[in-house]
């Protein structure tokens, strides 16, 4: 497995096509994305970057996966803390989760270290809630 770095673009959408919350909808203009691809050549798992606000030092994550292995990506993660705590200089990385999506959730929390926050109600639809995630750079030990 390998990060890709240099398809931001392709990577991003192709994230968008499979977070079902998101509707079939594209990420806002500006997101960016780091993935992960097996020794052939298939994108296994993405990171989106998006609604970053410098001025309070916030940004969303959004994660998609074709291929639970590419959490064993350990440099890609460590790649996207990089980008988001050295590189954009952001304090708080967060991201919503829908509250039935456990493997998603798992993936979070676990794989990524981020730490439930809030749950948001009727977040998608009025029977669907979402938990609010979040991961502080001062909870990010770099390699």
């Amino acid at each position: 497995m390998r990060a890709v770095l240099d398809r931001s673009d392709e990577l991003v959408a192709w994230a968008a096509r499979r977070i079902e919350n998101m509707g079939g909808a594209p990420f806002n203009d500006g997101a960016r994305a780091i993935g992960v691809e097996g020794e052939d050549g298939r994108v296994l798992g993405v990171v989106v970057f998006s609604d970053w606000y410098p001025q309070y030092g916030t940004m969303q994550v959004s994660f998609a996966a074709e291929d639970p292995r590419w959490l064993r990506a350990r440099a890609a993660i460590e790649t996207m803390h990089h980008y988001a705590f050295t590189v954009c200089k952001v304090r708080k990385l967060w991201s919503l989760t829908p509250v039935d999506n456990r493997r998603a959730l798992r993936a979070v929390m676990k794989g990524f270290g981020f730490r439930p926050e809030a749950v948001l109600e009727h977040q998608f639809g009025l029977d669907r809630h979402a938990i609010l995630s979040r991961k502080y750079v001062w909870e990010w030990k770099p390699q």
